[in-house]
């Protein structure tokens, strides 16, 4: 390679990387220049309605809306093909659009503190994700094909409403911690033995029988009650 044209390209690595390493904080401006943004925090602003028109961010890596006022999300955020990041914890979120599955880049996403009450099962193709976070919301339930999930090393579920826990968590085999406390759980699937990785289990404040409890405590991780 002629050294002028390595010259050139090593130029236009660091101005993109410069580019990558910058945040905006200004909405309008993000929508105004799309192919500028790749890291878009939002965080505390005020905001009751994220615009369809988000899905223009198409390089955005890291999307970050905590602590405002949003109820719904627009089916666009499913083009943001390229999200790694993405927290919405201390919304008002009530459910989530299918197009999320789209978000196959996606290895953190922040959900706690707003009162979903089912997930989409787009949610379970969501392969790449590492770090989830749902406590504090009204979910009774979970997808079946939760544990299509396979790279997930932290989970909490804590503070739902959850009666039953699919048997498929078993196949989240590189899940480290498992948050369930406080909710509606009187059992554990026999699959959660196959969680080899698990170090932590946290099922403090549900209503397991003595006798569950007896047979939980004989797993090879910490399960914790909370007594």
């Amino acid at each position: 390679m002629k050294p002028r044209l390595l010259l050139v390209l090593l130029l236009f690595a660091a101005n993109l990387s410069a580019q990558e390493d910058s945040i905006c904080i200004d909405l309008n401006y993000a929508l105004a220049h799309p192919e500028k943004i790749f890291h878009l925090d939002l965080v505390g602003q005020d905001l009751t309605i994220l615009p369809e028109s988000i899905g223009k961010l198409v390089h955005l890596k890291w999307l970050y809306l905590e602590d405002n006022q949003l109820k719904t999300l627009p089916d666009g955020i499913g083009k943001l093909l390229e999200l790694r990041d993405l927290g919405l914890d201390g919304n008002q979120l009530v459910e989530l659009p299918a197009s999320i599955g789209n978000l196959k880049n996606l290895v953190y996403l922040g959900l706690a503190e707003n009162k979903l009450t089912k997930l989409p099962d787009s949610i379970t193709t969501l392969w790449n994700l590492e770090e989830v976070y749902l406590s504090n919301n009204l979910l009774s339930s979970l997808p079946n094909n939760i544990g299509n999930l396979i790279n997930l090393f932290y989970l909490d579920l804590g503070v739902n409403q959850l009666i039953e826990i699919p048997e498929s968590i078993g196949n989240l085999l590189m899940l480290e911690e498992l948050y369930l406390n406080q909710n509606q759980l009187s059992s554990m699937p026999e699959s959660i033995g196959n969680l080899e990785k698990l170090s932590f289990l946290d099922l403090t404040g549900n209503i397991f029988t003595k006798v569950e409890k007896e047979k939980l405590m004989e797993l090879s991780f910490e399960v914790v009650f909370g007594e």
